[in-house]
């Protein structure tokens, strides 16, 4: 009997092909689109799960005074402190740490490159982590400590296609590795990766190459535990403050508890915690599977309304089963059947719409994840029972429709009638989501080009931005001199980080505050012109000035004066760290952190030394002379050393811009074709309707009804369902678009009454074309046929 139905089924999609296509092509893309983000929140969700005993291993936090309300919470801990608690809590069943020395300089041969995922770990590292190797023994590959184990893409980039064992590895120009191991790039994991790194070498090399790193004061070493099964996490917590008291002693430098961290959440749960992974949470990807969601539903209400508007091609055949003995519960099952069908044929179509977009969004966020079905078998299974899900949801209510007609009623030519309550309730839905996919677009794509045109505090145009390292810190100031010499060249200055992500804070004790209750805010250390070049506004005093060897002083933002109630702060003592020095000038408050906190004091100083960026301002027509200006300058005092330049505008954009144009991009086409399968299911609503209004129209032609009168009164009550959406949706879209901005952004955009009017506009004028499509041929129909219809 089954085989049964499916053979009727597929019969009536050959027999009825443009249908077919349509619900086919619908339901595939919305299988895809579901699919798509259902992955990539589950990559999201199972961050780190691949490392063997994941559920045992925990990052050490550490929670330090910030000076203000809230206490700073630390992912980054002193040297020793992992081995101490290794050594005095027997819970512990092994430890490993990593340190990260920024963007030093790696070369093979002619061939230099700025490396930013460079990890100094422990021995043991490569095994306490899951890492797929390729080539060497991850117990015995970093035993030598001038050994260096290498990502596959890292080897490509170096070596091409020869073997990466026993090459040789320069880091800053001081010191050689051999790579002994070559492991799998971790964005190839099933799931995402907390861990970043490419290059992985002794931790002891990193004191050869950086200083000596065994200290208990300084903050820079990121430390993993891995717990004894059974153990009980607060116990050992308990722990870890008499461990803390042992060997801490009382000061501002001194953290004010431990406490252990799991590393699965450590990615996405983690917002609060300065960390290696950065600041992300799962929000974002969470809303992308409640759109996905979303779509795929407009897609399932696209397939019942085609299904129901025509069932008056299925009455004959519905009627006739009925007489020969056929009863309701058998055709219910057959039209059943003929959904899960429909479904299942649109299921490799479903994977050929999930591999594109998995592609296009790979391609276009530059980077290679792993999106395949095929590597988790549990997201394959998931994949398959949402699309039998989709069927069966799809074909209940065209099911329970079609076979509830009466055999007498058909078998008389008596053409059902229905006041398609459903229908309605299902085009209103769908347009109702399709708003809100709109308004979603046009408020992140306005958040988009506000982040771009707002004023953050200082000006990104025409700046130039050389990293710098190694030898050419030593040689800056010459490079510096010689650049100032070019006509072109308006300011030369160089600075310890780049504004837009900024993060470096440190102990501050302004005048007249006790040491133990000093203010941790962010402090920026730069060189002479760097205020000049960014044409950041003083509000009081003056900036920083050779004549005056201000090597000493102090500038602070608004902020800093508002936090400390300041009338006057010029003359102001602080102590910075260990320097101590006044207050010369206030500036207008900059945003050089990431743009979603929001802006908090600041500290300039002049720093002599650790400047790790040259920044070179000029026209922007004047870029490219400038360029090769720079190169022949950088070559000139230090050839060793590799030139890489980007502007401070591309920084920006790919750093925040990338993302919001992505999300943007995103929601934009997913209204489109929302938008696109709301129109087919309106233009099924209105085809049903006219089609039992037939005779009514060819009546009120004969007593005189014109074109425009009857068009008028067709398309009244569907303009009044696109109303009704509207105003079903837009609270919604605006509540929700409300809450997202204030989440993603603390310089957010207004959303604008013009952003709903434009939505009522578009939906009511793509809806009226719709409509009118299948209206026309009703209302300009000889009356004598339209007479003639049932």
């Amino acid at each position: 009997m089954l085989k049964n139905y499916f053979t009727i089924a597929l019969r009536n999609l050959l027999r009825q092909k443009i249908y077919s296509l349509i619900t086919i092509s619908g339901l595939a893309i919305g299988l895809g689109v579901f699919m798509f983000f259902f992955k990539f929140y589950n990559w999201a969700t199972a961050a780190d799960s691949f490392h063997k005993d994941i559920n045992r291993i925990y990052n050490i936090v550490q929670v330090v005074d910030s000076g203000s309300e809230l206490d700073r919470h630390t992912a980054y801990i002193q040297f020793p402190l992992a081995r101490a608690i290794k050594n005095e809590i027997p819970e512990i069943e092994e430890y490993t740490r990593f340190y990260d020395p920024g963007n030093p300089v790696v070369s093979y041969k002619e061939k230099k490159f700025y490396e930013n995922q460079v990890l100094f770990v422990d021995q043991n590292f490569p095994s306490f982590f899951t890492f797929n190797i390729i080539e060497g023994n991850k117990k015995t590959f970093l035993s030598n400590p001038n050994s260096v184990v290498v990502s596959e893409s890292i080897a490509k980039k170096y070596f091409g296609d020869e073997i990466a064992i026993g090459k040789i590895l320069t880091f800053d120009n001081k010191m050689d590795f051999t790579v002994t191991g070559v492991f799998q790039d971790l964005n190839e994991q099933p799931s995402s990766s907390s861990l970043y790194g490419q290059f992985m070498l002794p931790i002891e090399s990193a004191s050869t190459l950086y200083g000596s790193l065994d200290d208990w004061k300084q903050k820079h070493i990121t430390g993993f535990v891995r717990i004894k099964e059974g153990s009980d996490i607060q116990q050992i917590e308990g722990k870890l403050e008499l461990l803390r008291k042992k060997y801490f002693q009382s000061s501002t430098d001194s953290p004010k508890q431990l406490y252990l961290f799991p590393t699965k959440g450590i990615r996405y749960q983690a917002i609060h915690i300065q960390k290696f992974a950065g600041y992300s949470s799962l929000v974002g990807y969470t809303i992308f599977l409640i759109l996905g969601f979303l779509f795929l539903l407009i897609v399932i209400f696209n397939y019942i309304n085609l299904s129901t508007a025509r069932y008056t091609e299925r009455l004959n055949e519905i009627g006739v089963r009925k007489v020969v003995g056929g009863n309701r519960f058998q055709l219910f099952k057959q039209f059943l059947c003929e959904s899960l069908l429909i479904t299942l044929i649109a299921l490799p179509f479903a994977f050929f719409v999930y591999n594109i977009a998995a592609s296009a969004f790979s391609e276009r966020i530059g980077l290679t994840i792993n999106f395949s079905l095929w590597a988790n078998s549990s997201i394959l299974v998931a994949f398959i029972i949402t699309t039998l899900s989709t069927g069966i949801f799809a074909g209940i209510y065209p099911a329970f429709f079609l076979s509830s007609f009466r055999p007498i009623q058909i078998l008389k030519g008596k053409l059902i009638k229905s006041r398609g309550m459903m229908r309605k309730f299902l085009v209103v839905l769908q347009f109702s989501v399709s708003i809100i996919l709109i308004v979603f677009a046009l408020v992140w794509q306005k958040q988009t080009d506000f982040l771009y045109k707002t004023d953050l505090g200082y000006n990104r145009k025409g700046i130039i931005v050389v990293p710098v390292s190694g030898e050419a810190k030593t040689n800056l100031h010459l490079i510096t001199e010689k650049l100032k010499t070019y006509p072109e060249i308006s300011f030369v200055t160089a600075s310890e980080g780049i504004p837009g992500g900024w993060w470096t804070k440190q102990n501050v004790v302004p005048e007249g505050m006790d040491v133990n209750n000093a203010l941790t805010p962010y402090v920026y250390g730069i060189d002479y012109d760097f205020l000049e070049s960014l044409n950041i506004q003083f509000t009081l005093g003056r900036s920083f000035s050779k004549y005056y060897q201000d090597e000493n002083k102090f500038i602070i933002n608004q902020l800093f004066v508002d936090k400390m109630k300041w009338e006057n702060p010029i003359g102001k003592t602080l102590k910075v760290g260990d320097k101590s020095g006044v207050v010369i000038g206030v500036v207008k408050n900059s945003h050089f952190i990431d743009t979603f906190f929001k802006m908090t004091p600041a500290v300039f100083y002049i720093e002599p030394n650790d400047l790790n960026y040259l920044l070179i301002k000029t026209k922007p027509e004047n870029f490219q002379d400038v360029k090769e200006y720079a190169h022949l300058a950088w070559n000139e005092f230090s050839p060793d050393i590799p030139f890489e330049n980007f502007t401070l505008d591309e920084y920006f954009n790919r750093k925040y811009n990338g993302g919001t144009y992505l999300i943007s991009e995103l929601l934009s086409v997913l209204g489109i074709i929302a938008v696109f399968f709301s129109c087919l299911g309106l233009l099924a609503l209105s085809s049903y309707t006219v089609r039992q209004r037939t005779k009514e129209i060819g009546v009120r032609k004969v007593l005189g009804a014109s074109l425009s009168e009857i068009l008028r009164l067709l398309s009244t009550s569907f303009l009044k369902l696109i109303l009704i959406s509207n105003i079903v949706a837009l609270p919604v879209a605006y509540l929700a678009s409300k809450s997202l901005l204030e989440y993603a952004s603390a310089v957010r955009t207004s959303i604008g009454f013009t952003i709903f009017l434009f939505t009522i506009l578009i939906t009511l004028l793509v809806a009226l074309i719709s409509i009118l499509s299948q209206t026309y041929k009703a209302a300009n129909r000889n009356p004598v046929e339209s007479l003639k219809y049932e």
